[in-house]
């Protein structure tokens, strides 16, 4: 299957059915790596509905000139996850930072993270978050309907959670998940 994004596209597989999880690879991988390591989790766990993606210039995806974190390409992205999956589904923008055998490289800027947080809430994302950024706001999840901060958190920690029965406390909005 194919997903036009402004003068290219991005090539997309799926397998099998029910809940959506959006497999995207690494950098000089593409989704048949992504669907060899993958698929044998999921022999005896039936129920997803899984989404193998190539992003541009990866796998069967034709490579788009200046096209990496550009808005054209963060929107067609958004779009793709909003579109295909639904609005519900979480995305995770998270920062590279230097480590190991990598430390020549730059971490990810922050203002990159925020941007691409905000296109994908633009594109109809309601949880759309800023990862690997401890204090950033981007990390709580926010209801949909009053902007409230449903759940808060600190790095990897859940701080307070500001929901009841899997809606906003403040204006009783469904909280997408799984609350029990």
């Amino acid at each position: 299957m194919f997903h036009s994004i402004g003068s290219g596209g991005m090539h997309f597989e799926v397998r099998g059915e029910g809940r959506p999880i959006l497999m995207l690879h690494g950098f000089r991988l593409d989704s048949a790596v992504m669907r060899g390591c993958m698929e044998p989790l999921f022999e005896y766990r039936k129920g997803w509905k899984r989404i193998y993606v190539d992003l541009p210039g990866m796998g069967l995806s034709p490579r788009i000139e200046g096209l990496n974190d550009s808005d054209e390409m963060l929107t067609g992205l958004a779009r793709f996850v909003s579109g295909e999956l639904g609005p519900d589904i979480p995305v995770h923008f998270t920062r590279f930072h230097p480590d190991y055998q990598l430390l020549n490289l730059s971490p990810t800027p922050v203002e990159t993270l925020e941007r691409a947080r905000d296109i994908a809430m633009k594109a109809g994302i309601r949880y759309a978050y800023v990862g690997n950024v401890p204090g950033h706001p981007g990390n709580n999840t926010y209801c949909p309907s009053c902007g409230a901060a449903c759940i808060e958190r600190s790095g990897l920690f859940v701080t307070a959670m500001h929901m009841k029965n899997g809606t906003c406390a403040k204006c009783g909005t469904k909280i997408a998940g799984v609350w029990s």
